[in-house]
């Protein structure tokens, strides 16, 4: 082996890591005996607690009396019980299923419904979009943009359905002569 000097501080640091690296011996001792007290209370402990298990073994009762016998009717009334509740089961749960099905029929139904409004809504507004192209332009003076529409379209007194048809064949015709017209 060979000695090196070394310096004081280098000598200390590398010192100091060891101590915080490796335990002593003096508390690896310690460790131990707090280890072995641990054990030596965790079996009397084990003592106390097969003794309280002993006492309540001997504490106990002798078996349990057998169930008393039953009849032949007793048991017709009991299987016959158990068959209807079982009937009654399936027969709830049918029910249940079938509820079920009447829901999404109506959930299917409403949608159906707010979808053909919407169509509806649509076609309406669009029959008013082709009426106001269709009519004159008016003076811009008298004009009050709070009833543009209302002249043209008065909702209680005009169905729906003919607008809608009227605002179709109108789209139609105007496509037909759009398709007309040569390109130049």
């Amino acid at each position: 082996m060979m000695r090196v000097l070394v310096p004081a501080r280098l000598r200390k640091a590398v010192r100091t890591w060891f101590d915080s690296r490796y335990i002593s011996i003096s508390d690896h001792r310690q460790d131990i005996r707090d280890a072995l007290w641990e054990v030596q209370t965790l079996r009397r402990e084990m003592v106390t607690l097969q003794s309280e298990v002993e006492r309540l073994r001997q504490a106990r009762p002798a078996a349990p009396p057998p169930p008393p016998q039953q009849s032949a009717a007793d048991k017709a009334k009991i299987d016959d019980a158990r068959r209807l509740a079982q009937e009654t089961a399936k027969a709830l749960d049918g029910v249940l299923q079938n509820e079920i099905l009447v829901w999404q029929a109506i959930d299917e139904l409403r949608a159906a419904q707010a979808e053909a409004q919407e169509k509806q809504t649509a076609a309406v507004q669009a029959a008013v979009d082709q009426s106001a192209v269709v009519q004159a332009p008016m003076d811009q003076s008298t004009v009050d943009p709070s009833t543009v529409g209302q002249s043209i379209v008065d909702d209680s007194a005009v169905d729906v359905s003919v607008v809608a048809k009227v605002a179709a064949e109108r789209s139609r015709g105007e496509q037909g002569r759009a398709e007309e017209q040569p390109c130049a």
